[in-house]
């Protein structure tokens, strides 16, 4: 029994071009097609922000706001923008942690537990809420007295 390897066809440079060319363009294609595509997205997405995007930037834009009213000690100041955080977020930790300084501050201690009750209820993890609930009960007893 003899094998012949020989006898099979080679194929032609034009054979192998038109079997491996064509589907490369047609892959360059789709790719370039997709890409186009997720570029639009892309750019309509960053030029429309969601309304949740939107939402969230206010809620940060405030809280730096009130977080400098803190540091300049305007606390009733922060007191206000703190609470227009809340309407626009009612579960924002940050906004219930910092009414919980600023209240402790103008020594309005059961609003200020309140708050840090709140802000802990939100995230059981908040260490600085936990440490200023603990600063504003021992204060409250200690006015208690």
């Amino acid at each position: 029994m003899n094998i012949n390897f020989f006898n099979k066809k080679v194929p032609s440079f034009l054979e192998y071009l038109i079997f491996l060319i064509i589907p490369f363009i047609i892959f360059i294609l789709l790719v370039s097609k997709n890409k186009n595509t997720i570029e639009e997205k892309a750019a309509q997405d960053q030029i429309e922000p969601t309304l949740s995007e939107k939402k969230l930037d206010q809620e940060n834009n405030l809280i730096q706001l009130a977080i400098k009213q803190m540091v300049q000690k305007n606390y009733s100041e922060s007191i206000k923008i703190n609470l227009e955080v809340l309407k626009i977020n009612e579960n924002n930790k940050i906004a219930h942690n910092n009414l919980c300084y600023a209240y402790g501050e103008i020594e309005e201690y059961k609003k200020g537990i309140t708050h840090c009750e709140r802000a802990i209820a939100l995230d059981p993890n908040f260490q600085l809420a936990k440490n200023n609930l603990n600063f504003l009960k021992r204060t409250l007893a200690k006015n208690n007295k």
